[in-house]
């Protein structure tokens, strides 16, 4: 998570998960109103999160100490995403990305959001390159604005169950991100980790090893995605998560995220970054373009679903 006051003290997340704050500096006042520390947000918590389930503690960063260049603050980014112990939404698509005509006066508002998440992932990037002996630029480069890339920034609304429908699906299955960099603001709970003490092999979690990442006002919470495993080697690591109904008195109420997604360059190569730090890659490996790449993840997990019994994709 990504904080709006000096970062508290507590035990790592999860695989490159963290909490991010966001109020300490002008740099980062749009994601600060978006976390909801500057303006009215009460009808986004109806009711509090509930005390009686398991919830996994995130570190929290300071993203004004990252958009300052505290070394200290850099090294504690990069120190959590090397401690990770873990053990595509779909939607209707509009010609050429556009919005949907509801939506399109509001055109403004989406771009100087996208740019705001953009600004964000860069910063985390920026940092992470000093500690992997990168030569500054290295991530920068494969993440800018104007380039053609599968970045995206969406509103989620998940409607409340008030009947507790056992019809109902639970929730969307667990997966990783097909991104580098994935920055999630949400007011009510929802989303789900593995507990950092419980190894996992693949995406096979029991039910009672799974916890709650519980909302906390001015906090961002922020996931490092495949990509970055690829680059590293896996130095760095994603994580898995699940979306699921939300707990308690919560569940009846809807449930409103904002996501920003940063993806390389569609024409990038997927591959090892090289790095005095980071194990080299398999020579005889044939790299893919981003674009490639994000086709074939966005494949698997309809795979998997399918198995599951899915079969609105486009909703899943």
């Amino acid at each position: 998570m990504i904080p709006s006051e000096s970062p508290a003290s507590v035990p790592p997340f999860i695989p490159a998960i963290v909490m991010t704050n966001m109020s300490e500096s002008v740099s980062a006042e749009q994601a600060l109103r978006i976390a909801g520390d500057d303006f009215d947000v009460h009808e986004f918590y109806p009711v509090p999160f509930p005390d009686d389930v398991p919830v996994a503690e995130l570190e929290k960063i300071s993203l004004s100490k990252i958009l300052n260049g505290v070394r200290s603050e850099c090294d504690r980014l990069f120190k959590t995403c090397t401690e990770i112990p873990q053990s595509e939404f779909f939607g209707t698509q509009t010609e050429g990305g556009a919005l949907p005509e509801w939506l399109s006066d509001h055109h403004d508002t989406f771009k100087e959001a996208a740019e705001c998440g953009n600004a964000m992932a860069r910063a985390i990037l920026s940092a992470l390159e000093k500690p992997l002996q990168l030569p500054p630029g290295s991530l920068l480069k494969l993440h800018r604005l104007q380039d053609d890339s599968g970045d995206f920034t969406r509103i989620l609304r998940y409607a409340g169950d008030p009947t507790n429908d056992p019809t109902r699906p639970e929730g969307f299955p667990p997966h990783k991100d097909a991104q580098t960099v994935a920055i999630l603001f949400s007011w009510i709970g929802g989303l789900q980790i593995p507990d950092p003490k419980i190894p996992v092999e693949g995406f096979a979690v029991k039910e009672e090893d799974w916890r709650w990442v519980k909302p906390e006002p001015g906090y961002a919470v922020v996931n490092l995605g495949d990509a970055m495993e690829i680059y590293t080697n896996k130095l760095l690591r994603s994580c898995i998560h699940r979306v699921f109904k939300s707990p308690g008195l919560q569940r009846p109420h809807d449930r409103y995220s904002i996501l920003f997604a940063t993806r390389p360059k569609n024409d990038s190569l997927m591959k090892v970054l090289e790095s005095p730090v980071i194990p080299p890659g398999d020579p005889t490996e044939e790299p893919i373009t981003s674009l490639e790449w994000g086709h074939r993840i966005i494949a698997a997990v309809q795979s998997r679903a399918r198995a599951r019994g899915a079969r609105d994709l486009d909703n899943i």
